[in-house]
């Protein structure tokens, strides 16, 4: 039924749900997870300093959160791809789709 399963994170607790659900659905159908993580520097543009300390910050973050969501799928035997973009949230989720 399902070949490939995307599951967009922040890395917030809150996620850990739809990260436990996403990987228990890719276990069920033999199914490649996809973690993605956005990084949207576009709102700390307007910084006169530090908006690239803080992007990297955020790219940073990207890469653990990924790599729990790697770590976890791993551990249920599923096949995950980890992944770090940079846009907003909504276009890069459609873009990665694509």
């Amino acid at each position: 039924m399902y070949s490939e399963i995307l599951v967009p994170t922040d890395g917030s607790p809150a996620s850990d749900a739809a990260i436990e659900h996403a990987i228990d659905l890719a276990e069920q159908y033999g199914a490649r997870l996809h973690a993605l993580y956005v990084v949207d520097g576009a709102a700390y543009s307007s910084l006169e300093a530090g908006a690239e300390i803080v992007v990297e910050a955020l790219e940073s973050e990207g890469k653990e959160a990924t790599g729990r969501v790697a770590e976890a799928a791993a551990d249920a035997d599923v096949e995950c791809v980890s992944t770090v973009v940079s846009g907003t949230a909504y276009r890069s989720i459609q873009a990665y789709v694509d």
